[in-house]
């Protein structure tokens, strides 16, 4: 697995970002709270990390490798693009969390929160990510993430989605396999059914 390591460790390097020291004085740590408090929300704990490739990327690319298929990786979910997008976006703050939670906390909404988090906690977070999280509640996360952190939302999964799209579009030849994850299917689909129906 030379190819996914050594593809890896060089996606998730912060060398080329080209952020000044102050300016990394101030990203770093915004992000850091940022991160915080997504898990702090959706109760992920420290076990799970919503943006490292899973053991299906792993599969794909020693199934590519074993047919000697053309390998390309269209990035991952923290790669330089969203980086900057993430630097430059500034809607997000602190408070603004706190004052959603607090007018969200009592709301059918906020009760559907309690309940995910609930089941979420029974089975363990990778366990229900990998066998009970389906399409309507992924969709789910989708629109709570929009909720209380839109601004991440945006970078994500919206842009990244039309990222994705068009690398997909654009890639070459006339049968291909692309593996994403599952929080990039619908907005894919929908691109591609509004382009080829």
């Amino acid at each position: 697995m030379n190819t996914y390591n050594k593809y890896f460790s060089e996606l998730n390097s912060f060398k080329e970002d080209g952020l000044s020291f102050l300016w990394k004085v101030i990203f770093f740590p915004r992000m850091y709270i940022t991160n915080k408090l997504m898990r702090l929300h959706f109760h992920w704990g420290f076990e799970y990390n919503p943006i490292q490739e899973g053991i299906e990327v792993k599969y794909a690319c020693e199934a590519a490798e074993d047919t000697g298929a053309k390998l390309e990786f269209l990035g991952n979910e923290l790669n330089k693009e969203s980086r900057a997008a993430l630097f430059h976006e500034t809607r997000f703050s602190v408070p603004t969390f706190f004052w959603r939670w607090h007018w969200n906390v009592n709301t059918r909404w906020g009760m559907e929160q309690d309940a995910f988090r609930k089941k979420m906690s029974e089975n363990g977070v990778k366990a229900f990510i990998e066998n009970v999280l389906d399409t309507y509640q992924m969709n789910w996360v989708i629109k709570d993430l929009e909720l209380m952190f839109p601004a991440a939302k945006w970078v994500f999964i919206d842009q990244k989605d039309q990222e994705l799209y068009r690398k997909i579009e654009n890639a070459p030849g006339k049968r291909i396999v692309v593996v994403v994850n599952q929080w990039h299917m619908e907005g894919i689909e929908h691109m591609w059914c509004h382009s080829y129906g």
